[in-house]
């Protein structure tokens, strides 16, 4: 009687690795979430292709428009994106589509005025005189009330939110590591940094401000690794950028100057946020993560 395990021959073994792998293929319906994802049923309606696909449509058009995480992402990263943190990453993106030009205010009526200041995309200081002008100059009793409304509004929003007096300066990629900084550093001991928004203001604030986010670093390797990991998919899922360029960008910066330069981890780090930071803080449309190695004087070898 046999005792121990039965080993087949070698070629058998292959062929009944490949009947199992077979069976197991043709028994899923979705071939790209690989039905992870309950209620999916394949083809093009599947989140990781429609969803994706209607974020990217989104920013593309950086309009502001709204963004799902719904079924992309484990819920435990899902609680730290909530409707607010989501309505802050796409203005921050059509923020950083318009450039560095300033919000244009012709042709806004007082609610286009509000709900851009409260998107970050103009300040209080900068509406406040634009909404003065067209309380003045209109001869409507109803379209002076409008104004009138929005600038009570627009005040009461500046004394409680303290709102900056200037537009973010800081776009969506530090943003969103913020984000996942804050969901890897939750339940351990973190050291938070403010990542500013202007003149005086940081998307920290008091816990109030929408859409707030505050910078954890890491202190140990692992949580810096788990930060990359979640950092590259949502810059996927999210469609601000696509993994094939994230990627590439990863390597060079973090991955090769750890293997080959012997960097540390924290220096790693660092030279991390250095590139976010100049990224959006580039004036240059050709400025990218796609580009921004080698236009630092760095080439991949």
């Amino acid at each position: 009687m046999l005792t121990g395990p039965v080993m087949l021959p070698g070629p058998y073994s292959l062929l009944l690795l490949l009947f199992f792998a077979l069976t197991y293929v043709l028994g899923v319906t979705c071939p790209t979430c690989k039905d992870t994802i309950q209620g999916c049923h394949g083809g093009a309606d599947c989140p990781l292709l429609k969803t994706v696909g209607a974020n990217r449509a989104a920013i593309l058009a950086a309009a502001g428009g709204a963004l799902s995480l719904v079924a992309l992402v484990p819920e435990r990263i899902l609680a730290f994106f909530t409707r607010p943190s989501l309505e802050t990453l796409a203005s921050l993106v059509a923020r950083t589509g318009r450039g560095a030009a300033p919000y244009d205010f012709s042709g806004k009526d007082p609610s286009d005025i509000v709900a851009a200041v409260f998107d970050g995309t103009t300040s209080f200081v900068e509406a406040a005189p634009v909404l003065l002008k067209m309380q003045k100059d209109s001869s409507d009793e109803g379209a002076k009330a409008n104004v009138m409304a929005a600038l009570s509004l627009l005040t009461t929003y500046d004394k409680v939110h303290k709102a900056p007096n200037t537009a973010r300066t800081h776009g969506v990629y530090l943003f969103l590591w913020a984000k996942v900084s804050q969901y890897v550093m939750t339940s351990q001991g973190k050291v938070v940094a403010t990542v500013s928004t202007g003149s005086g203001s940081s998307l920290e604030g008091s816990g109030s401000a929408k859409g707030s986010a505050s910078l954890s670093h890491p202190k140990y390797d692992f949580q810096f690794f788990e930060m990359l990991n979640w950092f590259n998919l949502l810059l996927h899922v999210t469609g601000v950028n696509d993994t094939c360029v994230t990627a590439p960008f990863l390597d060079d910066v973090v991955y090769r100057p750890m293997r080959k330069q012997n960097y540390s981890w924290m220096m790693a780090y660092e030279l991390l946020i250095v590139y976010l930071t100049y990224v959006e803080c580039s004036e240059l449309s050709t400025i990218n993560l796609g580009t921004i190695y080698n236009t630092g004087g760095r080439q991949r070898s």
